[in-house]
Parts: C-alpha cells; sequence; structure tokens
C-alpha cells in the first residue's frame, strides 16, 4: 500500500473564506484532521459568527495524495514543476466536486441527506470548502447500540443511495468516514464527500473519468477500473462491507466475499444465543448477494436490500 506523505495544517491554523459579493470574510481555526481521501485532507474546525457564537464546521483543503507535492513553513503547496499542470486540472475537479455537492444537495428528495457545503476559498496555493456540520459523528466513530439500530441505518442508507440511483447517479464511495449519524434519529443519515459520484451517463459515454476506491469498502470492478461493469450493484456491494465491518469490527477477507461463504456470527458485534437461526440466516443471505466479488450474484437494484 502507497505510504501517505501528505502534511496536515496544525492545529490552530487560520483559513480566510471571504464571500465575494459582500466583501466579508471569517477566520475559520482548523481544531484537528480527521481524515483523508484520495483528493483532500478533511479537518474538524470552527469560526465565530457575527454576534460572537461559536459554529463548528469541516474543512477540505485540495491535497491529491497520488501527486508529488511538498507543504512549506508558510503553509503553501508547492507541486513538482512536472506535476503543477496536473495539480490546476486536480483543483478544478476539487471545485467541480464542490457544485455537483451543491447540485445533489438541491435535487428533489436529497436535500436534507447530503450534509452542506457552503463556501469556497483559495489561499495557500490550494483550494477550501467549508462545510456546515450539524450535530452528530460519521460513523466510523458511531458505535450502534443494538443489531436493530445497526440495520436501521442500513436500511436508511440504502433508501438514500436509491434517491441517487433513481436519480441517475452512482456514490460510489460508501464508507463509515462519509457517513454522519444525527443524535435525535435512526432514521435520518447525512452523506459528507461527493468526490466520488459519477451519473450513469458519464460511465457509459466515452470521457475520461478517474474513478478512485476505498480499500475494504470497494468491489474488484471499481478497484480495477473496469467501467463496463459498474453499476448499481457496486453501491449495493459497499453496502454489504459497511455491514460486514459494522458487525465484525473489521472487513471482509476475500474468502468471505465469495456467494458460497460463512460467516462467524458467534463473534459478531450484538450477539446472542437468544436470537433465532432465522435471524442468522437471513442476515448471511444478506451478506451473500451484497458482498459479493462476482457482480452476477449481487442484487442489481436496491429495494432487496431495503425490504
Amino acid at each position: 500500500m502507497t505510504r501517505d506523505n501528505r502534511i496536515g495544517l496544525k492545529n490552530n491554523t487560520i483559513i480566510h473564506f471571504r464571500n465575494k459579493n459582500s466583501g466579508e470574510g471569517k477566520d475559520v481555526q482548523i481544531t484537528g484532521e480527521i481524515g483523508r481521501g484520495a483528493s483532500c485532507i478533511v479537518y474538524d474546525a470552527i469560526y465565530l459568527d457575527n454576534i460572537g457564537v461559536q459554529h463548528k464546521v469541516r474543512v477540505k483543503e485540495c491535497y491529491p495524495s497520488h501527486l508529488p507535492i511538498h507543504r512549506d513553513q508558510e503553509n503553501q503547496l508547492i507541486p513538482s514543476e512536472y506535476n503543477r499542470d496536473k495539480f490546476v486540472i486536480a483543483k478544478k475537479k476539487f471545485v467541480d466536486a464542490y457544485k455537483q455537492s451543491a447540485k445533489i444537495r438541491n435535487t428533489l428528495g436529497l436535500i436534507n441527506s447530503t450534509i452542506n457545503s457552503t463556501d469556497t476559498t483559495s489561499c495557500n496555493n490550494t483550494i477550501y470548502i467549508k462545510m456546515e456540520l450539524d450535530e452528530g459523528s460519521d460513523y466510523g466513530k458511531y458505535e450502534d447500540g443494538s443489531l436493530k439500530s445497526l440495520f436501521v441505518h442500513m436500511k436508511s442508507l440504502a433508501q438514500l443511495i436509491q434517491k441517487y440511483h433513481q436519480n441517475g447517479y452512482l456514490y460510489l464511495d460508501i464508507k463509515p468516514e462519509n457517513i454522519f449519524i444525527l443524535p435525535e434519529t435512526d432514521e435520518h443519515i447525512i452523506l459528507f464527500d461527493f468526490d466520488s459520484v459519477v451519473t450513469l451517463e458519464e460511465l457509459a459515454g466515452n470521457n475520461r473519468i478517474e474513478l478512485s476506491f476505498s480499500k475494504g469498502f470497494s468491489p474488484p470492478e471499481q478497484i480495477q477500473g473496469r467501467r463496463d461493469k459498474i453499476g448499481k450493484h457496486t453501491d449495493i456491494y459497499s453496502i454489504g462491507a459497511l455491514t460486514f465491518y459494522k458487525l465484525f469490527n473489521r472487513v471482509a477477507t476475500s474468502q468471505e466475499c465469495n456467494i458460497s461463504a460463512t460467516y462467524p456470527f458467534g463473534k459478531m458485534n450484538y450477539a446472542n444465543e437468544k436470537y433465532h437461526p432465522k435471524l442468522y440466516r437471513a442476515i448471511n443471505n444478506f451478506l451473500r448477494k451484497t458482498l459479493s466479488t462476482a457482480t452476477i450474484p449481487r442484487w442489481h437494484d436496491m429495494q432487496p436490500v431495503i425490504e
């Protein structure tokens, strides 16, 4: 696995977001790094509004992992001379993903299930995106209180991804840190990252598109960049992989992604001798129909996942 040599921003670093229309700005203070993607580093941050009330936000910094980019003492991101043009292209794609997020958020049925990216700014020779943060936590840090709660969250996720599919999108980056759990209800979740979202039309076209993947949560066709093999079933695999991860506190092995796989339910979270064998058979079937490296055995529509 390629080592990540990127250097994140230090805590208390200030990023200034300036309103292009009013000229007014807000200083956003970095409070900690929370995750890394192929194109960016994500931070927790805070800012004060006009009456001094503190608000929590997240800040995404365009900082591609595949390009050799050095951060100097002034926090400037300096690409090698050979990669300058590639970094310019990466920043454009980063802004395009921000625009995509806004478009998705305003799509019917998705406005309350998509994190609100509210502003961008250019400094340190890169681009930053500010996202309003609801009270709650990402699914990587959240522990379901029961097996029922876990599957309620999986059903909510499947219903949300189904809306993407119905509007012609594939999400293609389902993993714990991209899912935000709200404290009020198990039924309401929010998706966080949109760098990997593509339309079915784009996949079917001839234009070049870059497909990223998340180890442990993406299926073989996505890892291999087989765009002719990618479809709704690709997101379905990731839901199965996430379910397995939350059940067993680890990603599935290659043997456990086989249509004839058996699963160690006695070692899973929430294991209980009182559960009826029928429940384990249902979970077993769910994993076999989602978490299969072969595309044919998988469900190819989200409705069976929901049911």
